[in-house]
């Protein structure tokens, strides 16, 4: 139960990497409880995600990082983007969202949504990128920024929406009040429906 809790950082991901080894060496079934979702995803062959004694879901990390479960696993586990949107047309395999600010983005229709459709876009902070090529874009306003060395964290405003991307720095890191397009592709983002449950 939280047996790294005590530790400084460094000290932690040592002692992540050897309780790996001791536990592939020996071949025995380990439970190990965190609330540091890093070191969830870094330990783990599965995961169980659990709200208010219940399990969200189980899966492997890759599953429950890229295919959250519900609006609580996907907040919960590495602070996704949650839009709230509008389904305006499906089309191709693509679904045409309406967001609440505005702007319109395309996400890969799952068999049940149906247009009209209030949904939530859900987009991790790693896969917005400054737009380039992608064929989604979102224009924005940075509010605050968070340096940390290769990368920076950044508050964007979307016009009344709030997001969060994590972008390599390229030279400096971008400054408050900077006007943005961020860009992510289709396959990059999941909805849930207005019960906040993955639309599949």
């Amino acid at each position: 139960d939280e047996p790294l809790s005590a530790l400084d950082a460094n000290m932690r991901e040592e002692m992540r990497g050897e309780i790996k080894k001791i536990q592939k060496e020996t071949g025995i079934t380990a439970i190990f409880v965190t609330h540091d979702q890093e070191e969830a995803l870094s330990m783990s062959d599965r995961i169980v995600v659990m709200n208010a004694g219940r399990a969200e879901q189980v899966g492997t990390p890759q599953q429950v990082y890229d295919e959250p479960a519900t609006r609580f696993v996907a907040d919960f586990l590495g602070k996704a983007n949650l839009i709230p949107g509008t389904v305006g047309a499906i089309e191709g395999g693509e679904a045409l969202i309406v967001l609440a600010c505005g702007q319109k983005v395309r996400a890969r229709a799952p068999d049940a949504l149906r247009p009209g459709e209030a949904v939530t876009l859900v987009v991790r902070p790693q896969k917005l990128a400054l737009a380039g090529n992608a064929s989604n874009r979102l224009t924005g306003r940075i509010t605050a920024t968070s340096y940390l060395g290769g990368t920076a964290i950044y508050e964007i405003d979307l016009g009344g929406t709030p997001v969060r991307a994590s972008l390599v720095i390229e030279g400096r890191a971008l400054a408050e009040g900077t006007a943005v397009e961020l860009g992510f592709d289709p396959g990059a983002a999941i909805l849930l429906d207005a019960g906040g449950r993955r639309i599949s």
